[in-house]
């Protein structure tokens, strides 16, 4: 195209590229200002005098000459890089001279007042209007989410400037199939092998041919795993609620352990065998609750010491309070087999002497 300039032309376009407008012949050079209400462009295939400049955001151009006596070959047009400013700067220079020139212009005594009322975007009465760039269709999600752009309206007639945010109001949407893309190893099943499945053509289905698909949990599982369900989000995508098909965060399913003496610690009550203790790792049992309670009472008061275990333990520092009573002035907790103490009795035999104890009666 560049040896044919008279076949390119120079398009703006107000909607993400859904629709272009031409803005003049030629090719440009060109920048925005004043928060894109205010476009300037300049020829730069010849020597020119001439500005073309948009002030209702790229709806229509003018045409206005920056000098009259001079025809320069425009290098570039320029404005503040926050895009906030009304003023421009036009760079260019005379063919076979060695000068550069430089002009400003500004756009702000075309605007006889401030735009008002941003924070009322999308009213009448406001000076800005509310763009979405899926359109006439408002109800679409892109990347999970509806974002409205602020902007000048195109017939108001009023400098934005650097006080009025312009802001981008965002809203998550519902989680839909479309915002998911197959995991590793799993891919759309397509029209023909859905057929055969009896699934959807989107459906994500396993395709790593030569390796086994993983089984869950996994043989060495501690505390949580991912269990993949053939989806991931889409890198970016902000959807919340509504279809959920990424990996689950399961927990680990309880496991047996053994313990240093090489007897098996499983998930219910003592072990059988003599000396040796079974615990789950799911549930310690109150039992060990009232060794962990009992032995802080211990450690304050020198009632819990070697000899007496905890059902003697306990029964002594409960007739403390009660000195002068006689019989039972407590009952038991509980008797049988599941006899919480007789468990913790079992689990602190290795530390039983049938030596007397000296125990305090002031607590």
């Amino acid at each position: 195209l560049a040896g044919r300039t008279d076949e390119v032309s120079t398009y703006v376009s107000r909607d993400a590229g859904r629709s272009w407008r031409k803005a003049r012949e030629g090719t440009s050079v060109g920048d925005m200002g004043d928060q894109g209400a205010i476009f300037v462009l300049a020829d730069n295939s010849r020597e020119t005098n001439e500005i073309d400049f948009s002030i209702d955001g790229g709806t229509s151009f003018q045409t206005c000459s920056f000098s009259s006596d001079l025809q320069l070959e425009v290098k570039d047009v320029v404005s503040d890089p926050s895009v906030a400013s009304s003023n421009f700067l036009l760079h260019g220079s005379v063919p076979r001279e060695e000068e550069a020139y430089f002009f400003a212009i500004d756009f702000s005594m075309l605007f006889p007042r401030q735009c008002s009322d941003v924070d009322l975007a999308g009213d009448p009465g406001s000076d800005f209007e509310l763009w979405r760039p899926t359109g006439d269709k408002q109800d679409i999600c892109v990347m999970g989410r509806q974002v409205d752009y602020v902007r000048r309206k195109p017939s108001a007639r009023c400098f934005v400037g650097k006080d009025n945010r312009l802001s981008t109001l965002v809203r998550n949407c519902p989680c839909q199939e479309a915002d998911y893309e197959c995991d590793f190893c799993y891919e759309r099943a397509g029209e023909e092998r859905a057929a055969l499945k009896n699934l959807s053509s989107s459906s994500c289905v396993w395709s790593c041919e030569g390796k086994e698909k993983p089984t869950y949990p996994p043989a060495s599982c501690l505390g949580t795993y991912m269990k993949s369900r053939g989806y991931r989000l889409v890198e970016g995508n902000t959807c919340q609620g509504g279809l959920d098909l990424r990996p689950q965060l399961l927990v680990c399913p309880r496991q047996d352990v053994q313990n240093d003496g090489g007897s098996k610690l499983g998930q219910e009550g003592a072990s059988e065998e003599q000396g040796s203790r079974r615990l789950s790792w799911g549930g310690v049992g109150v039992g060990l609750v009232a060794v962990v309670a009992i032995g802080a009472c211990a450690a304050t008061s020198a009632l819990f010491l070697k000899g007496r275990g905890i059902r003697g333990a306990t029964e002594v520092m409960l007739s403390s309070f009660q000195p002068s009573q006689r019989g039972h002035a407590y009952s038991r907790l509980s008797t049988g087999e599941n006899d919480d103490f007789a468990l913790a009795d079992q689990l602190l035999q290795d530390d039983y002497d049938e030596t007397p104890v000296p125990v305090p009666h002031n607590i």
